[in-house]
């Protein structure tokens, strides 16, 4: 399956997918999104990756984020990197378009609006705690 931004990579035995992996892109760069493998399928996920990248550079794409592990330095993380990865920090955009909502919405969470690091946007830190 393809469509113009987003495509798919699966494998299995003769009579069933047993894995597949879902990557999106555009002319920068591509995103691994995810994997869905049965438990027998879980051994195809390297050749997947793999096949996602060639097909990439053939579009002429020239990054692949794979993403990070659920933790630091996990094993899905120490997976990734196998690949020749570039580990890379994970920031976030932090922007606040309509400041009197943001900051109506901050007061009726009894929070302080301006935070320079931390749970972003303040005003749901109080429920996720």
């Amino acid at each position: 399956l393809e469509s113009k931004a987003v495509f798919l990579v699966g494998a299995g035995s003769e009579r069933r997918v047993e894995t597949v992996s879902v990557f999106a892109h555009t002319p920068f760069a591509g995103e691994y999104l995810f994997n869905i493998a049965l438990p027998d399928g879980r051994h195809h996920s390297a050749s997947l990756i793999w096949a996602a990248m060639l097909r990439l550079k053939d579009m002429g794409v020239p990054w692949l984020n794979l993403g990070g592990g659920l933790r630091i330095n996990d094993s899905l993380a120490a997976f990734k990197e196998r690949f020749g990865a570039q580990k890379r920090p994970l920031k976030c955009l932090r922007q606040v378009y309509d400041r009197d909502a943001y900051r109506q919405l901050c007061e009726q969470a009894a929070v302080e609006p301006v935070q320079e690091a931390g749970y972003f946007p303040a005003f749901r830190r109080a429920s996720h705690e």
